[in-house]
């Protein structure tokens, strides 16, 4: 889920690395078709991106959220909702966003990849600058096992968003009942 920090629009452009956050969930209910399922997870954010280039806040973030999944065939429906505990930096104190994602992804014929659009903001976190909002498009490659790659573009549609980002990842399911 989208969380953490994010800094005073800026008016200048930076290349850099964001700080990278890790998160473990768990499906606490699935119904007998598996077409639905209700999960909750916790999310870290270590703080070892460069702080003075606006790529995070120098300090550790936690978040903890609940998420719905409705599945098809080849369709998925997708709604996280997320608590996020901010770390301040110096000399800036940041409020605690809830963040909200909605998704809708999309199995390709072969079924190996999975194209998914979402739809995602945060409430405040700089007092008089509005939350970020964004659009992303994400590519999912399954591979051998319960492992899986993916390719994230995002363009910002407030201010306080990036205008636009690229993210990369690798998730896996550690245990499977």
């Amino acid at each position: 889920m989208h969380g953490g920090h994010d800094p005073q629009p800026q008016d200048f452009e930076e290349f850099g690395l964001a700080d990278p956050y890790f998160s473990v969930g768990a499906i606490v209910y699935r119904d007998v078709f598996d077409r639905n399922s209700i999960g909750t997870f916790v999310s870290i954010k270590p703080p070892v991106a460069d702080e003075t280039k606006g790529f995070g806040s120098g300090e550790w973030d936690f978040g903890a959220g609940v998420s719905w999944y409705r599945r098809t065939p080849r369709n998925l429906f997708f709604v996280e909702l997320a608590y996020w505990a901010l770390g301040d930096p110096p000399d800036i104190n940041l409020r605690n966003p809830i963040a909200l994602e909605v998704s809708y992804g999309r199995v390709l014929d072969d079924a190996r990849f999975l194209v998914e659009a979402s739809l995602w903001g945060r409430t405040e976190t700089v007092e008089g600058t509005d939350g970020p909002v964004a659009i992303d498009l994400t590519l999912s490659r399954a591979l051998k096992g319960q492992h899986s790659v993916y390719l994230t573009a995002e363009a910002g549609l407030t201010e306080s968003a990036p205008d636009y980002s690229f993210s990369f990842g690798y998730r896996t399911r550690i245990w499977k009942r």
